[in-house]
């Protein structure tokens, strides 16, 4: 039954985007953290100034909800895409104070929780009943577990692409990363349309019995 939601060009279009997009968050995992270090944030202040992102991520699991009856899944996962394409600009640009680059870390959980958090939602509103933990299981296998991989695979090809004496050369770096990003934004803008008000497998809305 999972494998009959293919049907629905906006779900491959949300495979896609989320591979893209699970990439993108694995590089900022890996990189972030030397990142802060290179514009001069101490070792010792690098995990706090991270934790801005994770309370970003938990305010914008609390409105998700609220959030998506509100916006809709289209306008959310555009968001999203947009986050991660506005974080990499602002990483991008050397000439910002450090205040502003920690503080653009909130972006992390408009990034994480509208980008992917909502995909995993969509796919749940899309699927029958029955099938829903095989299809969060597809998109798992199909998206979250090779972008991871592809994050890796890209984070390596970048980072020696802007490497000079042994040194990321991250307005370049970032740079590349926004331009990803654009791609999946676009993808978005133009491909998907949302489909899980007409599926027959949507939950009900809020307060319908």
């Amino acid at each position: 039954a999972a494998f009959r939601l293919l049907r629905y060009r906006s779900l491959v279009v949300l495979l896609l985007v989320s591979l893209v997009l699970t990439a993108l968050d694995r590089i900022l995992l890996l990189q972030t953290a030397p990142f802060l270090q290179w514009i001069g944030i101490r070792t010792s202040h690098v995990m706090p100034a991270m934790a801005v992102g994770q309370m970003g991520e938990i305010l914008m699991m609390l409105l998700l909800g609220l959030v998506l009856t509100r916006l809709g899944f289209r306008t959310v996962l555009i968001c999203g895409a947009c986050c991660y394409l506005l974080r990499f600009c602002i990483f991008a640009s050397p000439g910002l104070p450090v205040g502003v680059i920690v503080v653009s870390q909130l972006l992390h959980g408009i990034c994480f929780t509208c980008g992917l958090t909502a995909s995993a939602i969509y796919i749940d509103r899309l699927a029958p009943r029955d099938a829903r933990h095989s299809a969060q299981s597809g998109f798992t296998l199909a998206a979250v577990a090779p972008g991871s991989v592809l994050g890796g695979l890209l984070n390596g090809l970048l980072s020696t692409t802007w490497s000079e004496a042994g040194q990321i050369g991250y307005a370049g770096f970032w740079y590349s990363c926004a331009g990803v990003s654009l791609l999946a934004l676009l993808g978005l803008v133009i491909c998907f349309r949302d489909d899980s008000d007409s599926c027959s497998g949507s939950v009900p809305p809020r307060g319908a019995t």
